[in-house]
């Protein structure tokens, strides 16, 4: 008798397993589907006091001081940021006219907000 022959590379799929294979991809996308429908439910945290103007400070790198906002304190009492006044805001953006459209739409977008719910 003869050694049977072996066989190189990978062994063939049955049509049973495609068929799985083919189901769990396809689980797998709806699964996709249904968080990424729930991501955008979810709305994001709303930045408020102290947060608020520490993110203006570190991410955007606003400056710190001026003669018209004021400062405020970490709730904790480790730091302190600087809360621009509307003027100064006003002045940053006016240096730039496409940033300067962008926050008036901003502006307009919070008006609507505020007042077409109420």
């Amino acid at each position: 008798m003869e050694p049977e022959k072996k066989k190189r590379g990978r062994p063939r799929k049955t049509l049973e397993q495609k068929e799985a294979t083919r189901t769990a991809s396809e689980a797998q996308k709806e699964i996709v589907e249904v968080i990424k429908e729930i991501i955008v439910r979810v709305p994001e945290p709303r930045l408020e006091g102290f947060e608020l103007y520490k993110t203006l400070k570190d991410k955007t790198r606003f400056p710190q001081g001026g003669s018209m906002g004021q400062w405020m304190e970490d709730p904790n009492g480790f730091e302190v940021v600087y809360a621009p006044s509307y003027q100064e805001i006003i002045t940053f953006f006016m240096a730039d006219p496409e940033k300067m459209n962008q926050m008036r739409d901003a502006v307009i977008r919070a008006y609507i907000e505020l007042y077409a719910s109420s």
